[in-house]
């Protein structure tokens, strides 16, 4: 499942997360703003970080309001249990599996580096968390310029 670049928003941002009932107040009021002004209709999760998972329960909180709203689960890993890869999991409405995959004993693993890359070129808007303000050494400006990526920053 690839969803329409324009209507899809990925988040990024630190692992740890010091403000969470401020942040998350202005993170779901940014999120239900491109839900309604914009029609963004697809979120891409990771569950890499704390504000990845914020901003989960964020968008699961506005799904109450908006049901046509999907949460993909963008898969890092593939587990491979039984015979089969593990599908997604139930706390989402879907999963989107990226092209480049290594394999590592009993599963499959896409270098974080490249899965960035794919949820950028993914994505219409970011939104991205940098409370210290050391983003540049850590995310891909140019990669999403060039991909004509919104950034909308969630710092202090």
């Amino acid at each position: 499942m690839k969803p329409e670049k324009d209507r899809t928003c990925c988040f990024f941002g630190h692992g740890r997360v010091d403000v969470k009932g401020e942040l998350y107040d202005n993170v779901k009021n940014r999120i239900e703003s491109l839900i309604v002004e914009d029609e963004v209709d697809t979120f891409l999760f990771e569950r890499k970080s704390e504000f990845d998972i914020l901003c989960y329960f964020a968008v699961t909180k506005l799904k109450e309001k908006y049901p046509h709203i999907k949460r993909i689960y963008a898969r890092t890993d593939f587990p491979f249990i039984h015979g089969g890869f593990v599908d997604h999991d139930e706390d989402y409405d879907d999963a989107y599996y990226p092209g480049r995959i290594l394999h590592d004993g009993d599963r499959n693993i896409i270098y974080r580096g490249q899965s960035e890359k794919e949820w950028l070129a993914m994505s219409g808007t970011c939104l991205l968390y940098d409370e210290k303000g050391l983003c540049d050494s850590w995310f891909d400006f140019e990669y999403a310029r060039q991909n004509k990526v919104c950034i909308m920053y969630m710092g202090k």
